[in-house]
């Protein structure tokens, strides 16, 4: 074998032959030429409604869009979103928005929330301070999954906006003896889940709640049917509360994991208000 002249690899100007790449190139001896295979499909996005904030649909305020969504295989992934878009005198303008949210696993309903819906663009702000009635609409665009079968759009917004959200009733009937020697000192605290915690109501047993033989119910009023609620109980005995729902949309207490069910013998009940919990509760941790 010829002997080779030493160079230093690191010199300006060296460089390796192509026979010396082809030498130095490490051997795997598995050549694999198959192509990637692209990631399954997750997600299919079913549908989607404007909901009206705690303030109706009005401009530079909050409302959301409700996404309904089924799972094709098992996932860890539930973020869904989309962009917002505006339309005034016929001109669609990019609002600059790209909102999200997670879904919901009993529900399958990801809502994403518009933190405000501004005015579309300074011609449009001109127009309605002299017309409040000015017309214009939104729509949130290109709904999707990181690994979805498909994207959508919403319907489109139309404003001026009358909808108004409605103030809802929670009634719970929970397996408590009213009488028994503990639940005197329960307390249950439904707040909502919004970072301002804008709702919160006290119930306690010996005052407040609907007492029969074994049974204790408890009716929370004034409820936004646009946010999500936790139910606490505390035992009032030290123990660290039990949270018995946990995020919540309004109306969609079934199916929570310590187990709630519509109850249609309640007089005058209606769905999405009054509920019964199947399993008793006790003030264990």
């Amino acid at each position: 074998m010829a002997s080779r002249v030493w160079n230093d690899i690191n010199l300006p100007g060296f460089a390796l032959s192509q026979e010396e790449e082809k030498e130095s190139a490490r051997v795997t001896g598995v050549e694999d030429n198959s192509p990637e295979e692209d990631p399954e499909d997750e997600v299919r996005i079913v549908s989607a409604e404007w909901i009206p904030g705690a303030k109706g649909f009005q401009y530079n305020e909050q409302c959301f869009v409700d996404v309904t969504v089924e799972y094709l295989v098992e996932t860890n992934r539930a973020q869904i979103k989309g962009n917002l878009f505006g339309i005034y005198d016929g001109v669609e303008v990019d609002m600059g928005l790209t909102a999200s949210g997670c879904i919901d696993d009993t529900t399958m309903i990801a809502r994403i929330s518009i933190p405000k819906l501004y005015f579309i663009n300074n011609d449009h702000y001109a127009a309605w301070q002299g017309d409040k009635s000015i017309p214009c609409q939104y729509v949130l665009k290109g709904i999707n999954h990181t690994l979805g079968a498909n994207t959508i759009d919403s319907p489109v917004l139309d404003m001026p906006n009358g909808e108004t959200a409605e103030k809802k009733k929670l009634s719970i009937k929970l397996k408590i003896n009213p009488d028994g020697p503990d639940s005197k000192n329960f307390k249950f605290t439904l707040y909502s889940t919004d970072d301002a915690r804008s709702f919160e109501q006290v119930k306690t047993v010996s005052d407040d709640a609907v007492q029969n033989n074994d049974t204790t119910e408890l009716l929370f009023t004034d409820l936004d049917e646009n946010l999500s609620y936790t139910l606490e109980q505390d035992p009032g005995n030290g123990i660290q509360p039990k949270i018995l729902l946990r995020n919540r949309v309004y109306g969609k207490w079934v199916g929570a994991a310590d187990g709630f069910e519509e109850d249609r013998k309640s007089s005058g009940s209606k769905t999405g208000g009054s509920f019964k919990k199947t399993g008793r509760i006790n003030d264990e941790p």
